[in-house]
């Protein structure tokens, strides 16, 4: 029987737009779990888009993100994001300064991923890279292709199995 310390805990942010947004964060979180999903016990803490105009959720969802391992935006449909996310993703990062998390852009639909090089793409890596954390994001390789990864995914984990 597996023991307390046999577990490693993860802290998972996700701020979502709509139904389809959460839905992709969901897949993707599931994805990681049936990869490490043996030795990582989830604690997993969804927030719509809409909440962070409520300045006390606001600062709640910030200090959350401060144990959190991955922070997912998700966000489908086109363009530009809402200044309150903007502002939250740029004070996430500024906060956690070089701490251990990982920033994960899901732009776009599952079936149409948004450009990499696309505007929102490109101030989301900007926003983590600045605040010293890793970024990444799914890109489509072809019709028949699975997705791919720009950057690589959870390095503390690659030994977990």
């Amino acid at each position: 029987m597996p023991r307390a310390r046999d577990f490693l805990p993860w802290n998972v942010v996700v701020v979502y737009n709509d139904m389809h947004a959460v839905l992709r964060a969901a897949q993707l979180i599931e994805q990681f779990g049936r990869k490490y999903g043996r030795r990582l016990h989830q604690k997993i803490r969804p927030a719509p888009v809409s909440y962070l105009g409520d300045a006390g959720y606001f600062e709640r969802l910030l200090f959350e993100a401060q144990t959190a391992d991955l922070i997912v935006v998700s966000f489908s449909g086109t363009g530009e994001l809402p200044g309150m996310l903007k502002r939250w993703i740029e004070q996430c990062a500024a906060q956690k300064q070089g701490g251990h998390a990982t920033v994960v852009a899901l732009l776009g639909s599952s079936d149409q991923a948004e450009p990499m090089n696309s505007a929102r793409y490109q101030f989301m890596r900007e926003a983590a890279r600045n605040g010293g954390l890793d970024f990444f994001a799914p890109a489509v390789v072809g019709e028949d292709e699975e997705e791919v990864y720009d950057e690589p995914v959870l390095r503390q984990w690659e030994g977990v199995g």
